[in-house]
């Protein structure tokens, strides 16, 4: 008898089956990899522009008149920032307000404020870590919310969370999609990266 028995026929539909799970599978976990790469990306990419803005604008004068204007010494009083926010997918990019030179508390995201607003395809910001000096090991503080922000005239990042007016040395944000997770992270000193 020729053709194929059937143990014969089971087995390579048994293999076949495997085979498809598994690149099933595969599938989207590359698709949960590619997420959160890209999602992370937008997010360095959005403080980036952050910190073009925030550091290679003109200065403001105070003044009105011609004379004035000449003789007077402008101020960088506007500052752009970043402001994220634990459990969401929405990333904000906003131009200060107030008088960063004197207190960068006003500079703080506010719903008027708002120059874009990003939402992360399928990942979320799972958690921000701040610390005091980048020299320990792990998180001095865990907070809901963030503020990363770049003044004219300034070489330093002010980094803060939510409504309190402590300064850190060093910000992360854990992007989270489908079970893997990417932190992009800011140091006081202007340098920006994910890992």
């Amino acid at each position: 008898m020729k053709g194929f028995t059937l143990i014969e026929l089971m087995v390579v539909i048994a293999i076949l089956t495997l085979t498809g799970t598994l690149v099933f599978v595969e599938f989207f976990n590359a698709r949960d990899i590619a997420n959160v790469e890209i999602s992370a990306g937008k997010v360095e990419s959005m403080l980036a522009q952050a910190q073009s803005y925030g550091r290679g604008g003109r200065a403001f004068s105070t003044s009105t008149t011609p004379v004035d204007i000449e003789n007077d010494t402008a101020r960088f009083d506007r500052g752009y920032g970043v402001y994220l926010e634990t459990g969401t997918s929405t990333v904000v990019f906003y131009g200060g307000q107030g008088d960063a030179a004197t207190d960068v508390t006003e500079n703080r995201y506010t719903a008027q404020n708002a120059v874009e607003v990003l939402q992360l395809d399928q990942a979320v910001v799972q958690g921000l870590c701040v610390k005091v000096d980048g020299t320990s090991a792990g998180c001095d503080e865990t907070p809901d919310e963030l503020h990363v922000l770049f003044r004219r005239g300034d070489v330093g990042v002010a980094i803060m969370k939510g409504s309190g007016t402590d300064m850190y040395a060093f910000a992360s944000a854990t992007v989270e999609a489908g079970g893997h997770t990417k932190d992009v992270v800011v140091w006081n000193t202007g340098l920006v990266y994910t890992e």
